[in-house]
């Protein structure tokens, strides 16, 4: 799990110190889709981690671990893009 943050500190456009991906930029609203877009590029392109889901949450989500887990069982395994409102998943 990272937490992913926009910083100005480092030279480089991504860095990874423990769980947090920091990404070159300034962290407002309007860079909450830049920021996300660059630190998931960068896990699939450069990285060797592997992974089955990918969840992206905001600061204010609330996730119930046990229903995520439970939809992630009986959910297709590829292909699957799902978002939600108001305690429900749509896929």
């Amino acid at each position: 799990m990272f937490f992913v943050t926009l910083s100005e500190k480092y030279m480089e456009n991504i860095v990874i110190i423990e769980d947090v991906i920091y990404v070159k930029g300034i962290e407002s609203y309007t860079n909450i889709l830049y920021k996300s877009i660059e630190a998931l590029d960068y896990l699939r392109k450069v990285t060797a981690i592997k992974y089955d889901y990918v969840v992206r949450s905001n600061i204010s989500t609330i996730i119930m671990l046990n229903n995520l887990y439970n939809f992630l069982l009986n959910c297709e395994r590829h292909n699957i893009y799902t978002g939600g409102v108001v305690e429900t998943l749509h896929p």
